[in-house]
Protein backbone atom coordinates (compact mmCIF):
# COMPACT_ATOMS: atom_id res chain seq x y z
CA UNK A 1 0.00 0.00 0.00
CA UNK A 2 3.13 2.79 0.67
CA UNK A 3 4.23 2.27 -2.51
CA UNK A 4 0.99 2.57 -4.54
CA UNK A 5 0.70 5.42 -2.40
CA UNK A 6 4.69 6.46 -3.32
CA UNK A 7 3.45 5.99 -7.17
CA UNK A 8 0.72 7.81 -6.58
CA UNK A 9 2.17 11.03 -5.62
CA UNK A 10 5.00 10.58 -8.00
CA UNK A 11 1.91 10.58 -10.65
CA UNK A 12 0.51 14.02 -9.40
CA UNK A 13 4.01 15.52 -9.06
CA UNK A 14 4.30 14.49 -12.78
CA UNK A 15 1.29 16.02 -13.98
CA UNK A 16 1.70 19.43 -11.96
CA UNK A 17 4.90 19.62 -13.69
CA UNK A 18 2.82 19.01 -17.38
CA UNK A 19 0.39 21.45 -16.17
CA UNK A 20 3.17 24.11 -15.52
CA UNK A 21 5.19 23.32 -18.95
CA UNK A 22 1.55 24.32 -20.29
CA UNK A 23 1.12 27.37 -18.12
CA UNK A 24 4.65 28.70 -19.23
CA UNK A 25 4.03 28.00 -22.90
CA UNK A 26 0.64 29.79 -22.53
CA UNK A 27 2.47 32.84 -20.49
CA UNK A 28 5.02 33.12 -23.77
CA UNK A 29 2.47 32.97 -26.62
CA UNK A 30 3.14 35.61 -29.23
CA UNK A 31 1.51 39.42 -29.06
CA UNK A 32 1.09 38.81 -32.59
CA UNK A 33 2.16 36.99 -36.06
CA UNK A 34 2.26 38.21 -39.47
CA UNK A 35 1.02 36.01 -42.88
CA UNK A 36 0.92 37.03 -46.06
CA UNK A 37 -1.23 34.40 -49.17
CA UNK A 38 0.82 33.06 -51.70
CA UNK A 39 0.43 35.32 -54.26
CA UNK A 40 1.40 38.27 -52.30
CA UNK A 41 -2.20 39.77 -52.76
CA UNK A 42 -3.44 39.54 -48.53
CA UNK A 43 -1.70 40.60 -45.85
CA UNK A 44 -3.05 39.30 -42.11
CA UNK A 45 -1.94 40.15 -38.73
CA UNK A 46 -3.28 37.45 -35.86
CA UNK A 47 -3.67 39.11 -32.22
CA UNK A 48 -2.45 37.41 -29.28
CA UNK A 49 -6.09 35.45 -29.40
CA UNK A 50 -4.95 33.69 -32.88
CA UNK A 51 -7.57 35.64 -34.68
CA UNK A 52 -6.65 37.84 -37.33
CA UNK A 53 -6.70 41.43 -36.20
CA UNK A 54 -5.78 43.52 -39.44
CA UNK A 55 -6.22 42.69 -43.04
CA UNK A 56 -4.66 44.61 -45.90
CA UNK A 57 -5.26 43.68 -49.44
CA UNK A 58 -2.51 44.98 -51.20
CA UNK A 59 -2.62 47.24 -54.05
CA UNK A 60 -2.56 45.55 -57.95
CA UNK A 61 -4.17 42.23 -56.22
CA UNK A 62 -6.32 42.15 -58.88
CA UNK A 63 -3.08 40.84 -61.59
CA UNK A 64 -2.22 38.28 -58.82
CA UNK A 65 -5.32 36.24 -58.24
CA UNK A 66 -9.36 36.13 -59.78
CA UNK A 67 -11.84 38.13 -57.03
CA UNK A 68 -13.36 34.42 -56.90
CA UNK A 69 -10.10 33.91 -55.26
CA UNK A 70 -10.41 36.62 -52.42
CA UNK A 71 -11.36 34.57 -49.70
CA UNK A 72 -9.43 32.00 -50.04
CA UNK A 73 -6.46 34.35 -50.30
CA UNK A 74 -6.96 35.28 -47.29
CA UNK A 75 -7.53 32.04 -45.43
CA UNK A 76 -3.86 31.76 -46.48
CA UNK A 77 -2.66 34.24 -45.55
CA UNK A 78 -4.25 33.80 -41.77
CA UNK A 79 -2.71 30.06 -42.52
CA UNK A 80 1.05 31.90 -42.96
CA UNK A 81 0.51 34.02 -39.94
CA UNK A 82 -0.45 30.74 -37.79
CA UNK A 83 2.73 28.84 -39.11
CA UNK A 84 4.97 31.66 -38.36
CA UNK A 85 2.96 32.07 -35.01
CA UNK A 86 4.02 28.42 -33.69
CA UNK A 87 7.33 28.94 -34.94
CA UNK A 88 7.70 32.24 -32.55
CA UNK A 89 6.07 30.36 -29.80
CA UNK A 90 8.47 27.54 -30.20
CA UNK A 91 11.81 29.46 -30.64
CA UNK A 92 10.82 31.73 -27.62
CA UNK A 93 9.58 29.30 -25.16
CA UNK A 94 10.98 29.28 -21.55
CA UNK A 95 14.67 27.53 -21.93
CA UNK A 96 13.76 26.97 -25.16
CA UNK A 97 13.72 23.08 -24.77
CA UNK A 98 9.98 22.59 -23.80
CA UNK A 99 10.88 19.17 -25.72
CA UNK A 100 13.40 18.23 -23.50
CA UNK A 101 11.44 19.01 -20.63
CA UNK A 102 8.93 16.35 -21.74
CA UNK A 103 11.18 13.77 -22.59
CA UNK A 104 12.70 14.29 -19.33
CA UNK A 105 9.13 14.02 -17.76
CA UNK A 106 8.45 10.60 -19.58
CA UNK A 107 12.00 9.31 -18.57
CA UNK A 108 11.65 10.06 -15.21
CA UNK A 109 8.23 7.93 -15.10
CA UNK A 110 9.93 5.03 -17.22
CA UNK A 111 12.67 4.55 -14.53
CA UNK A 112 10.04 4.24 -11.75
CA UNK A 113 9.54 0.56 -10.61
CA UNK A 114 5.76 -0.24 -10.83
CA UNK A 115 4.65 -1.42 -7.42
CA UNK A 116 3.54 -5.65 -7.82
CA UNK A 117 -0.13 -4.22 -5.93
CA UNK A 118 -0.18 -2.08 -9.55
CA UNK A 119 0.31 -4.63 -11.65
CA UNK A 120 -3.19 -5.86 -11.27
CA UNK A 121 -5.09 -2.60 -10.87
CA UNK A 122 -6.59 -0.73 -13.65
CA UNK A 123 -6.16 3.19 -13.18
CA UNK A 124 -9.68 4.43 -12.57
CA UNK A 125 -8.46 7.41 -15.50
CA UNK A 126 -7.31 4.34 -17.93
CA UNK A 127 -7.32 5.67 -21.26
CA UNK A 128 -6.31 3.90 -24.60
CA UNK A 129 -4.38 6.29 -26.31
CA UNK A 130 -3.12 5.55 -30.02
CA UNK A 131 0.78 5.79 -30.44
CA UNK A 132 1.57 8.95 -31.20
CA UNK A 133 5.37 10.90 -30.84
CA UNK A 134 4.96 13.22 -27.41
CA UNK A 135 6.44 16.00 -29.67
CA UNK A 136 3.37 15.50 -31.82
CA UNK A 137 0.97 16.09 -28.61
CA UNK A 138 2.91 18.68 -27.30
CA UNK A 139 2.21 20.70 -30.60
CA UNK A 140 -1.20 20.08 -30.48
CA UNK A 141 -1.69 21.40 -26.97
CA UNK A 142 0.02 24.38 -27.79
CA UNK A 143 -2.23 25.07 -30.55
CA UNK A 144 -4.99 25.24 -28.29
CA UNK A 145 -3.38 26.90 -25.27
CA UNK A 146 -4.42 30.26 -26.47
CA UNK A 147 -8.27 29.45 -27.06
CA UNK A 148 -8.70 29.90 -23.51
CA UNK A 149 -9.81 25.78 -23.25
CA UNK A 150 -8.97 23.80 -19.62
CA UNK A 151 -8.22 21.01 -19.10
CA UNK A 152 -11.28 20.22 -16.62
CA UNK A 153 -13.97 21.81 -18.89
CA UNK A 154 -16.36 19.78 -20.60
CA UNK A 155 -17.65 19.62 -24.29
CA UNK A 156 -17.39 17.89 -27.43
CA UNK A 157 -18.54 20.39 -29.63
CA UNK A 158 -16.55 22.34 -32.43
CA UNK A 159 -17.76 25.70 -31.83
CA UNK A 160 -18.10 28.11 -34.69
CA UNK A 161 -18.57 32.08 -35.19
CA UNK A 162 -19.37 33.92 -37.83
CA UNK A 163 -19.09 37.82 -38.69
CA UNK A 164 -20.41 40.02 -41.91
CA UNK A 165 -20.00 42.93 -43.33
CA UNK A 166 -20.75 45.05 -46.19
CA UNK A 167 -24.47 43.56 -46.11
CA UNK A 168 -23.00 40.22 -45.83
CA UNK A 169 -20.97 40.47 -49.17
CA UNK A 170 -17.76 39.55 -46.65
CA UNK A 171 -18.40 36.35 -44.43
CA UNK A 172 -15.82 34.78 -41.98
CA UNK A 173 -15.87 31.75 -39.72
CA UNK A 174 -14.37 31.20 -36.67
CA UNK A 175 -13.04 28.74 -34.33
CA UNK A 176 -11.89 30.16 -30.45
CA UNK A 177 -8.27 30.42 -32.06
CA UNK A 178 -8.30 29.88 -35.64
CA UNK A 179 -10.28 31.18 -38.67
CA UNK A 180 -12.22 28.55 -40.64
CA UNK A 181 -13.37 30.20 -43.71
CA UNK A 182 -13.92 33.62 -45.43
CA UNK A 183 -16.23 34.48 -48.17
CA UNK A 184 -16.05 37.24 -50.48
CA UNK A 185 -18.59 38.11 -52.99
CA UNK A 186 -16.49 38.51 -56.52
CA UNK A 187 -18.92 40.74 -58.15
CA UNK A 188 -18.81 43.33 -55.35
CA UNK A 189 -14.71 42.84 -54.87
CA UNK A 190 -14.14 43.99 -58.37
CA UNK A 191 -16.39 47.16 -57.66
CA UNK A 192 -14.30 48.13 -54.18
CA UNK A 193 -10.80 49.55 -53.37
CA UNK A 194 -8.18 47.98 -51.89
CA UNK A 195 -8.65 50.11 -48.73
CA UNK A 196 -12.90 49.09 -48.75
CA UNK A 197 -12.11 45.48 -49.26
CA UNK A 198 -9.77 45.85 -45.90
CA UNK A 199 -12.05 47.75 -44.04
CA UNK A 200 -14.82 45.36 -44.52
CA UNK A 201 -12.64 42.12 -44.12
CA UNK A 202 -11.42 43.66 -40.55
CA UNK A 203 -15.25 44.36 -39.62
CA UNK A 204 -16.91 40.84 -40.59
CA UNK A 205 -13.48 39.67 -38.10
CA UNK A 206 -14.66 42.25 -35.61
CA UNK A 207 -18.33 41.43 -35.63
CA UNK A 208 -17.39 37.56 -35.24
CA UNK A 209 -15.05 37.70 -32.57
CA UNK A 210 -17.57 39.92 -30.72
CA UNK A 211 -20.15 36.82 -31.43
CA UNK A 212 -17.27 34.55 -29.95
CA UNK A 213 -16.62 36.90 -26.84
CA UNK A 214 -20.27 37.21 -25.82
CA UNK A 215 -20.69 33.38 -26.26
CA UNK A 216 -17.98 32.70 -24.03
CA UNK A 217 -19.70 35.61 -21.47
CA UNK A 218 -23.02 34.13 -21.29
CA UNK A 219 -22.08 30.64 -21.01
CA UNK A 220 -23.12 29.05 -24.19
CA UNK A 221 -19.95 27.69 -25.52
CA UNK A 222 -18.68 24.92 -24.20
CA UNK A 223 -14.82 24.72 -25.06
CA UNK A 224 -12.20 22.03 -23.60
CA UNK A 225 -12.91 18.63 -25.32
CA UNK A 226 -10.22 18.78 -27.24
CA UNK A 227 -8.12 20.27 -24.64
CA UNK A 228 -9.17 17.24 -22.30
CA UNK A 229 -8.73 14.81 -24.70
CA UNK A 230 -4.85 15.94 -25.32
CA UNK A 231 -4.10 16.34 -21.95
CA UNK A 232 -5.32 12.87 -20.82
CA UNK A 233 -3.12 11.74 -24.02
CA UNK A 234 -0.26 13.38 -22.88
CA UNK A 235 -0.60 11.62 -19.34
CA UNK A 236 -1.35 8.15 -20.55
CA UNK A 237 2.39 9.37 -22.29
CA UNK A 238 3.48 9.48 -19.26
CA UNK A 239 2.01 6.77 -17.69
CA UNK A 240 2.93 4.37 -20.40
CA UNK A 241 6.59 5.12 -21.81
Amino acid sequence: MEDMLRELNGMRQRASALQKLIAEAQSSAPSEAVGSDRSGSVLVRLGADGLPRTVRVEQGWRRNIPAAQLGDAVLDAAHMAMVERSRSWTANFPGGDWRGRLDALQEEYAATPVPAEAEHTTPLDATPVASRAIGEVMEDVLALLDSGDSPSQSGTRVLEWRGTAAAGKVRVTVSRQALIRCDVDPRWAERQTDSQLSSALESAFTTARAALAGSVQDGSAQPGGRAQALFQEALAMLRNP
